[in-house]
């Protein structure tokens, strides 16, 4: 543990610039609850999932050129990760207290410039690349067109006091991450992303018995490289388009166990494999929005990850293991899953096509309604839940329907100190998600249809 005290973090979010005051302080706290109910799809296991958060946090400002800032998180579920709406959850109740985040930045007097050291949430947007804490150090730009950063960090970012029973892939590899975006035109963006991931304790002898909490189940080293173009068009008008067209390529290995379960606590490791990996991910989103006094959208969506062939030792796609897949849904503030609620999707050896619609009205009152099929890209391959889905040796994945409808109240009048806390104000949300298999496994387990429900307070 002491040793996470001492590495370096990264920060993604950089705080609005600076009033002339100086030895300035904020402080706040938000509370959040998540409720939902999860059926199986194959009417194995139904789960009542309750998960609640506290997150105070604390930001100082001794001059103008630094800031201080600590976040902390008090977490309570009935469930074991039961933050990843997945029926595949361990069944002891989770409680814990961490450190979110810690870190120090300096900012230089030219070409706002800005260099990070601490425990930092690293993120972009859709959360296909990363949406996880590092424990490193960053380097980051903001021009007027161009913004840029450099980062490296370990995953080991969690100062949390259940350490020993921890994820074992919280402290499983070492990042490099950069990120270069440049506005050609107005508000036309060009986005180009690298990652690199270096494994560590990541060897298991055959034959040798582990505890289950501390073996990582596919160790994956690898580099990543993306380019993205997103923007809108005409947005001072009643009516424009949106896109998001995004590509990324990926090469490394990965090694995959076979063990034999000795107890609810601990399996023996009986084989070893290793398979290269090497493909690539597309995706497509297209909207047109309306506005008048609300906004009205209707939009398309494709998504492709190439897959492989394991008996050949051949691997496809594989994401970053940073990343949760959650983004802003459909220019909306309602979060939810690039792949739906209820399949959660790996993004690997998949195709997806959608259509959607959502609707903001006044900024208070926002919903979304969303239908995707799903398809394996390789017939060979598995496709990756939170454990392996093999469809017998179907191509189709099925169907998913997902709706959802926000309140939210922000915060009126003058912002309070630094105000560096985040989120501001209270929102309420409600939705219902249901997959709809086509291929016949009892032996899988899959979320059939979610229920839920989310309440956010900050101040």
């Amino acid at each position: 543990m002491h040793k996470a005290w001492l590495m370096a973090g990264m920060a993604i979010v950089v705080a609005p610039a600076w009033a002339e005051d100086v030895a300035m302080s904020d402080r706040g706290i938000s509370f959040q609850v998540k409720s939902w109910l999860i059926q199986d799809a194959f009417e194995q296991d139904d789960e009542n999932f309750v998960v609640g958060y506290i997150r105070p946090y604390y930001a100082w400002q001794p001059d103008a050129n630094d800031l201080f800032l600590i976040k902390g998180n008090l977490y309570s579920s009935n469930r074991q990760g039961a933050d990843d709406t997945s029926v595949n959850t361990r069944e002891e109740s989770r409680n814990f207290a961490e450190i979110a985040e810690m870190w120090w930045r300096h900012t230089f007097n030219y070409d706002r410039q800005s260099i990070y050291i601490g425990i930092q949430r690293f993120e972009d947007y859709s959360g296909l690349w990363w949406d996880a804490p590092l424990t490193g150090a960053s380097y980051r730009f903001d021009g007027t067109l161009l913004k840029g950063y450099l980062a490296g960090g370990d995953r080991s970012s969690y100062l949390r006091t259940d350490w020993d029973v921890d994820d074992p892939e919280a402290s499983s590899a070492l990042y490099g991450l950069a990120q270069l975006s440049w506005q050609w035109r107005l508000d036309q963006f060009l986005i180009l992303r690298g990652a690199y991931r270096q494994d560590k304790d990541n060897e298991y002898e055959l034959g040798q018995t582990y505890e289950v909490a501390e073996m990582e189940a596919q160790p994956i080293e690898g580099t990543w490289a993306g380019l993205e173009f997103n923007g809108e068009r005409r947005r001072h008008e009643d009516r424009w388009p949106r896109y998001q067209i995004e590509g990324a390529w990926m090469q490394g290995e990965q090694v995959r166990y076979g063990t034999t379960t000795l107890s609810s606590d601990s399996v023996q490791v009986k084989t070893r494999n290793t398979l290269d990996l090497q493909g690539y991910m597309a995706r497509l989103n297209l909207e047109y929005v309306w506005q008048y006094d609300q906004r009205w959208v209707i939009g398309m969506e494709g998504l492709y990850a190439s897959g492989g062939d394991p008996l050949a030792k051949e691997g496809g796609f594989v994401q970053t293991g940073l990343n949760t897949n959650r983004n802003p849904l459909y220019t909306t503030s309602l979060a939810g899953s690039v792949t739906g609620e209820a399949l959660r999707m790996t993004i690997s050896n998949v195709q997806i096509v959608g259509l959607h619609a959502a609707i903001s009205y006044q900024n208070r009152h926002e919903g979304f309604i969303a239908v995707r099929q799903a398809w394996r890209a390789e017939e060979d391959d598995d496709v990756l839940l939170d454990s392996r889905l093999r469809p017998n040796g179907s191509t189709d994945l099925g169907t998913e329907v997902d709706i959802a409808y926000g309140w939210y109240m922000p915060v009126v009048g003058k912002q309070r100190g630094l105000n560096v806390g985040g989120f501001e104000g209270k929102q309420f949300m409600v939705y219902a998600s249901h997959f709809e298999p086509d291929f016949e496994d009892p032996g899988t387990r899959v979320s059939g249809t979610i229920v839920g429900a989310r309440f956010l307070w900050a101040f």
